[in-house]
């Protein structure tokens, strides 16, 4: 995780620079566009902001939920690896996660709206389910979208803390940053 922040730094400091002599102006210029496409979600930058449709057809933009961390789930009720992902994370969320502290924002990438509530049911999809499968919102384009399921942990101010990451590592992740924290209040930091 984050090492897609060293690929961007190295594109821009020696192939996009003109440093890197030993290459050809094709190759330099499809590194240049896939560090653009990775650029809006390296580790520490804020979450780019979109609003996906939820079942009664109103519109949620991610950077309105006010909680201190935001779990951003890309998902495709078709996917063969988000049906297994899928109840695990609902699992967590639901049972294991304060929903005070954690909020669930999933979108749901591709296929039919009725489809996608009767996969609401099936998996058990808790938090704020929302779909975009027209991607209107070009959540795609700016969280660099190729496949699924990715999952983002965002901070309070949606700064982005971990990316495609799993269950289990979201779970740990959040323990520790709960610990982290309780450290700091009692050092006085």
């Amino acid at each position: 995780m984050g090492m897609d922040g060293v690929y961007v730094h190295m594109v821009e400091q020696y192939y996009m620079s003109g440093k890197a002599f030993w290459t050809d102006e094709e190759q330099v210029q499809k590194m240049e566009e896939r560090a653009m496409a990775l650029t809006p979600t390296l580790i520490g930058r804020q979450a780019p902001n979109f609003k996906g449709q939820d079942v009664q057809e109103q519109f949620i933009a991610l950077h309105d939920i006010n909680t201190k961390y935001t779990v951003l789930y890309f998902w495709d009720y078709d996917c063969g690896h988000c049906k297994k992902v899928t109840p695990q994370l609902m699992e967590l969320y639901a049972n294991k996660l304060d929903k005070e502290k954690v909020t669930l924002f999933s979108v749901s990438i591709n296929g039919s709206i009725d489809i996608w509530k009767e996969k609401l049911e099936e998996y058990k999809v808790v938090g704020i389910a929302t779909q975009d499968h027209y991607r209107r919102s070009g959540f795609d384009q700016m969280y660099d979208i190729r496949s699924t399921q990715r999952i983002f942990l965002l901070d309070e101010e949606k700064n982005i803390v971990a990316k495609q990451i799993s269950v289990e590592q979201l779970e740990e992740l959040l323990i520790k940053l709960e610990e982290e924290k309780v450290e700091e209040v009692s050092s006085g930091r």
